[in-house]
């Protein structure tokens, strides 16, 4: 079972569409795929910041938060 993600298959079968119609060096793709997983983990982070930030928010509106 392939466990990344499936933005990483869109990146993969975008490479291989783009690589079929153009000429694209091999090593920046490396360098981009290399690139993505730190992206993607960012992104993860960003997202439990927002759910965490999005709970204290609904919390104090609803008086339900203690100080």
């Amino acid at each position: 079972m392939d466990k990344r993600g499936g933005s990483f298959k869109l990146v993969r079968g975008a490479g291989r569409t783009l690589g079929s119609i153009y000429v694209i060096p091999a090593a920046g793709l490396v360098l981009v795929l290399g690139v993505y997983r730190f992206i993607s983990e960012g992104g993860a982070l960003i997202n439990v910041i927002g759910n965490g930030v999005a709970i204290l928010f609904i919390a104090r509106w609803d008086g339900a938060l203690d100080r």
